[in-house]
């Protein structure tokens, strides 16, 4: 019996001792299909990062060879060619490498703007937050593809601009998390006892505010990389995002329609690959949802 109080004293000093980050990281663990997700993800990744170890993109992705056209899988072109004689499977891991990076990039810079914007709204009130929600319920209620579309059909369809397309879609998204976030945290005990010792609102904010008001925004960004992989893919597919002779998995599932009866692998490939992309990181979203959680903590 003493033993055992002993055993739960040392359990419990172990779980003070334990590191916020930690406790996060060690949840993530245990998820099975948050690690599913990052193994997927992974290695997708990595296979788009190394694609130049194991295909050449002129003479894979770009040349054509008419002679070699609607070649079936096989040890030299796995996933067969395309119309225009081009390898599929090669088109496909340099296709990763423009929507996994046009993906995270957008998202990036969405978060940072609107991660700002919500900050400012969520912490100062008033007429901050009054002039950017007006702002940003205005861009919402625009259907996203819609306003996404306008922005190129105006721009051009050029990859700079399919960027800033989709980033302003998710703009509004993010300002709206992040300013719950930051109101949840503005009025914290800590928080006054830095303004008695009359610290900057710049250093409050960026010292105590943001790094308690992350745990969402993370979350939300992780989801945001599989819908703007999406929405690009799909302004590609209509014409207006990348343009061929480049590989991009929207782009190739344009091409491949129109020969979907002869060689149904065309549209097959390119459309696995946007669909594995966007559950794996949707799975690891979730899960670092449920890990960053304080309500299932062990």
């Amino acid at each position: 019996m003493i033993k055992k109080l002993n055993v739960i004293k040392i359990e419990k000093k172990i779980k003070k001792k334990q590191n916020p980050t930690k406790e996060v990281f060690m949840r993530l663990l245990r998820n099975k299909s948050a690690m599913v997700g990052i193994v997927l993800f992974t290695i997708i990744t990595m296979m788009s990062l190394f694609a130049p170890l194991m295909v050449d993109y002129y003479e894979d992705c770009i040349e054509q060879n008419l002679v070699d056209r609607f070649l079936p899988p096989s040890p030299e072109h796995w996933f067969g060619t395309d119309a225009f004689g081009r390898d599929i499977f090669a088109r496909i891991l340099y296709g990763g490498r423009i929507s996994i990076t046009l993906g995270m990039v957008s998202t990036g810079i969405s978060m940072v703007i609107g991660g700002t914007l919500g900050v400012i709204a969520g912490y100062y009130g008033k007429k901050p937050d009054e002039i950017i929600m007006r702002i940003m319920d205005s861009i919402m209620a625009i259907p996203g593809i819609i306003f996404a579309l306008a922005i190129v059909a105006a721009l051009g369809p050029e990859i700079k601009n399919l960027i800033i397309a989709v980033l302003v879609m998710q703009i509004p998204s993010f300002a709206r998390i992040t300013k719950s976030a930051v109101i949840g945290v503005a009025n914290a005990e800590y928080i006054e006892a830095a303004k008695t010792y009359a610290a900057s609102p710049f250093r409050i904010i960026l010292r105590y505010v943001l790094p308690n008001s992350l745990g969402p925004v993370i979350v939300h960004a992780s989801m945001s990389v599989a819908t703007m992989i999406m929405a690009m893919a799909g302004l590609s597919f209509i014409g207006m995002g990348v343009q061929p002779p480049t590989p991009e998995w929207g782009l190739m599932l344009s091409e491949a329609k129109e020969y979907i009866r002869y060689m149904p692998g065309m549209m097959y490939y390119p459309g696995a690959a946007i669909i594995i992309t966007a559950l794996s990181l949707n799975l690891f979203g979730d899960g670092l949802r449920d890990a960053l959680d304080p309500k299932l903590k062990d």
